[in-house]
């Protein structure tokens, strides 16, 4: 049984209301079609929507509360900041002031310049200094000066 399949029936057994059919409605609030449950959706995902528009049409948000799945362009897709909680500093003791450094936001991302501003809690604000495609809430952060990594969170 692959990894994917055991992630699916884990999630279809602890999270039954992720398994059910939603609508897909676009960033106006248009319905365009139905998931099959919003477990299986990521943002910026593009394959595997089974809908048209005339243009590709890219997921832009999962709104758990109402089940749905909002799609769009892809330039909707990108944000210039998020919030990383839980955070783990590597070469710092703390973050008690405003750095610059690049940052990591998935695995295959290309590291981006942004600035990291201290929240209470253990969160920081993430400013890039353009906007980045698909940021997803939930996904880890690396925080990263030249080749060394500041610190991380999720």
């Amino acid at each position: 049984m692959s990894l994917a399949i055991i992630i699916k029936n884990f999630i279809k057994s602890r999270f039954p209301s992720l398994n059910e059919k939603g609508p897909i409605v676009s960033t106006e609030g248009k319905i365009l079609g139905e998931h099959q449950g919003i477990f299986s959706l990521t943002v910026g995902q593009r394959k595997g929507l089974k809908i048209a528009k005339g243009f590709p049409l890219y997921v832009v948000s999962l709104e758990k509360a109402s089940n749905t799945a909002v799609v769009g362009s892809k330039e909707e897709t990108f944000r210039k900041e998020l919030t990383v909680s839980r955070t783990n500093w590597v070469s710092l003791k703390s973050l008690d002031k405003t750095v610059e450094v690049k940052v990591r936001v998935r695995h295959q991302h290309q590291e981006s310049p942004a600035r990291i501003i201290p929240l209470s809690e253990g969160r920081v604000r993430v400013a890039f200094f353009k906007p980045q495609m698909a940021i997803t809430p939930g996904q880890a952060a690396v925080f990263y000066d030249e080749d060394s990594v500041v610190g991380e969170g999720g």
